[in-house]
């Protein structure tokens, strides 16, 4: 099975599945009215434009649609009634919230999905509702614990702001001492030969984790495009949240979202010895690609070209 973007001549397959499963297993629960204001929104084509649309193809026959918009609200999901229990919506759940970088997500569910969504982890939010002919229950899910919104934003570091990133390397350098050995030089400083490189090299680039609205870091990443097992991609070369804003999953979201910054082949070599990182990067890629990733000599190999 392929969970992938529906292509635009793909698209009317895509529409035809969703009317068909609808009229099968939801239209029961609707008037007329709600029937035909359904139909007529999929079949605009300015409502389908403005929503992003991911299918689950089995021998490039469509099976299941998942449609979103704004990266946060679940416009439609259905799965081709032949097709139920064998975990395509799930792997269609799955991708969309690969790609969320909110922190949540909200649907409007048919009194037929309600359990459904309950079962992937959405709460009701308010009463049963009737709009157009169309009876819906508002839900959201929390994507993850303690955190509701996203909450950081990541910054490009400046030329000017070099300083401040290198304070944070050392940090960083200091707690991979701890299980690499890598020692201090005469002036108590980590060496690290290839930072000033990160602001005149295009191959390299570095990033300030700061809250959202305000100017507090939380942490910082460095990416390049130097590879160990690929001929191409990017690597994650450092990446550090403050261990004060730990466990928060800001670490896991921004890995997520500066992976999706660039599409192809990457490579994540945990830090040496360290048990807490490769963890952490082993439970990231794991979700991030379900299951799909390579191991090898120490690095996390993947590509999410799709």
């Amino acid at each position: 099975m392929e969970i992938r973007e529906i292509k635009k001549e793909e698209m009317k397959s895509a529409i035809d599945l969703v009317l068909k499963t609808f009229l099968k297993y939801e239209a029961p629960d609707y008037t007329e009215e709600g029937i035909n204001e359904f139909e007529k929104a999929i079949k605009d084509e300015e409502w389908i434009k403005a929503r992003e649309f991911i299918g689950a193809f089995e021998n490039d026959k469509i099976v299941g649609v998942i449609a979103t918009k704004d990266n946060n609200h679940i416009a439609l999901f259905f799965v081709d009634g032949n097709h139920h229990k064998n975990g395509i919506g799930k792997a269609l759940y799955n991708k969309i919230k690969r790609n969320n970088t909110t922190g949540y997500f909200t649907v409007n569910s048919s009194p037929y999905a309600h359990e459904v969504y309950k079962h992937l982890g959405f709460n009701d939010i308010d009463k049963e509702q009737v709009v157009n002919g169309l009876k819906f229950y508002p839900m959201k899910a929390l994507l993850y614990e303690k955190v509701e919104l996203k909450q950081y934003k990541l910054e490009k570091v400046k030329f000017e702001d070099k300083d401040i990133l290198y304070r944070l390397l050392q940090y960083s350098l200091f707690e991979e001492s701890l299980n690499d050995l890598n020692e201090m030089n005469d002036n108590a400083v980590f060496e690290y030969k290839w930072f000033d490189k990160y602001f005149t090299d295009n191959t390299r680039e570095a990033y300030f984790i700061r809250q959202e609205n305000s100017a507090k870091l939380l942490g910082f990443a460095m990416v390049n495009q130097y590879m160990q097992k690929s001929e191409n991609g990017h690597s994650i070369a450092e990446f550090m949240v403050i261990p004060k804003y730990r466990r928060l999953k800001i670490g896991k979201r921004v890995a997520i979202e500066l992976f999706n910054m660039h599409k192809g082949n990457w490579e994540v070599k945990p830090s040496f010895g360290s048990e807490s990182a490769f963890e952490f990067w082993k439970n990231v890629i794991d979700e991030y690609t379900e299951k799909s990733s390579l191991y090898k000599d120490g690095v996390f190999i993947f590509n999410n070209e799709k």
